[in-house]
């Protein structure tokens, strides 16, 4: 129920820091890491209209940084990876909990989508063959794991 501007400056995160706006995160990490993985969330009561905008003004604010060969999209929302999918000159990934995916015809050979994020426990011999084989780049990691 606050606009942006009230947010900024009337809310404190837990760990004392500010809220930021995507274009203010950029600036900060710009330069920290070769890639960045952005993960677009969407909230169940937001509408469809909301989720697509979401989605397309974060592509234009990657874009009008000049980070699109920098920042991987990804989101378990159909309708924002739908979204991102559609889009043009952004990169890709697949973050999934499910082997399946990495046998999904209409997802390995999806040349927007250059990256396979999942838990260490699903990184098999079998998956990181049909990676390869698929010249794509697989990202593994823990959940609340060391």
């Amino acid at each position: 129920d606050k606009n942006l501007s009230r947010l900024k400056d009337n809310c404190t995160l837990k760990n004392g820091e500010k809220v930021m706006t995507l274009e203010t995160v950029l600036n900060v990490i710009d330069g920290l890491f070769q890639y960045y993985f952005l993960e677009l969330k969407a909230d169940e009561n937001e509408t469809r209209s909301d989720k697509i905008k979401q989605t397309k003004e974060a592509i234009a604010t990657v874009k009008k940084k000049g980070m699109e060969h920098k920042v991987i999209f990804i989101s378990y929302d159909s309708l924002m990876r739908e979204t991102l999918l559609s889009a043009t000159g952004i990169i890709l990934g697949r973050d999934t909990y499910d082997v399946r995916d990495f046998k999904d015809e209409t997802l390995i050979q999806n040349p927007a989508i250059q990256y396979f994020l999942a838990p260490y426990d699903m990184m098999t011999d079998e998956v990181i063959s049909d990676i390869k084989n698929a010249h794509k780049k697989f990202v593994t990691y823990t959940v609340n794991d060391t």
